[in-house]
């Protein structure tokens, strides 16, 4: 079995989640999980926690998320807003040396034309809700399982989840670990740039 597999809101805030993908780590020995990473929680650079950052018992890659992650935050900004604020994400991400994914997800799923043209002029690709919500201007990612529901016969999962628990889709880490350990233990773990690079 193949698994892409990602995690929303991933920040030292919620440091809570890294036991559980400690725990998947252990038990699927190819285990790698794509975050969608917050460049500036709560005002707060992550570069300020690089050092916990750089210890993550596991192999990740950071994606983009927002910038600050107020909600809704990407709904409303013009181009302008929108390459600016990009570019700072980008840039908090070079502090901690995280290697660029081009691709980016908008909080709470929300985003309009004015991101997808930032989006485009960079050559990123956008994360969205579900496949209507995609846009032909640009790349887009989509998933086919929340952690905390049945898993489908699909030949290659694209796994979403939270890293706290939500009331939405993409069920939290925590409460969606032993469904996740469902998975054969020898599955196949890719990264979402890998996805998007045609390597899966």
């Amino acid at each position: 079995m193949k698994c892409v597999f990602s995690l929303d809101d991933f920040c030292k805030h919620h440091a809570a989640a890294v036991p559980y993908l400690q725990r998947l780590a252990k038990y699927f020995p190819k285990f790698k999980a794509s975050m969608f990473t917050i460049p500036c929680y709560g005002k707060t650079p992550i570069v300020q926690h690089k050092e916990w950052y750089d210890s993550l018992p596991f192999e990740v890659e950071h994606i983009v998320h927002g910038y600050f992650h107020t909600r809704h935050e990407f709904e409303k900004l013009d181009r302008i807003q929108c390459e600016h604020f990009l570019e700072e994400g980008i840039a908090r991400f070079m502090e901690c040396g995280f290697p660029i994914v081009k691709g980016f997800k908008a909080p709470n799923w929300r985003h309009n034309d004015e991101l997808v043209g930032a989006l485009e002029s960079m050559g990123f690709w956008l994360a969205t809700y579900t496949p209507r919500h995609n846009n032909s201007k640009v790349p887009c990612y989509n998933w086919n399982w929340d952690i905390g529901e049945p898993i489908p016969d699909v030949p290659v999962l694209h796994a979403h989840g939270h890293v706290h628990n939500v009331s939405g889709p993409g069920k939290g880490i925590e409460e969606s670990i032993d469904n996740v350990l469902q998975l054969p233990r020898d599955t196949e773990f890719y990264f979402i740039g890998e996805y998007m690079n045609g390597k899966v």
